[in-house]
């Protein structure tokens, strides 16, 4: 697929609401044990998403806590994220996928 199509874009804005909801949530890093964000990010098929770790470290950095998995086990993830929600101790999920990974977020 070339750079300029959908891929890249759905690439390039989720790396824009990932950015935006780590600006908008977390001042510093320190804040980490407070933040009430958490970032998903579901892997493609044999995890071959290069990137998207080092994206997790970059959020982690920021202060926002991120879960790297495959996107098999993403049942489990929503089910976590639900209840840190409904607990309160949760308040913003982005949920980032690539490749069968996406597909996963979505129904996650």
């Amino acid at each position: 697929m070339s750079r300029t199509g959908f891929g890249w874009l759905a690439g390039k804005l989720a790396g824009l609401a990932v950015a935006s909801m780590i600006g908008s949530a977390v001042a510093t890093p320190a804040a980490a044990a407070q933040s009430n964000a958490h970032v998903y990010v579901l892997t493609g098929l044999l995890n071959m998403s290069p990137g998207l770790e080092a994206l997790a470290e970059k959020v982690r950095r920021n202060g926002v806590p991120a879960t790297v998995s495959n996107h098999s086990l993403w049942a489990s993830l929503a089910s976590d994220a639900i209840a840190q929600y409904k607990s309160g101790k949760l308040r913003s999920i982005v949920i980032v996928g690539h490749s069968m990974g996406g597909g996963a977020a979505v129904d996650m």
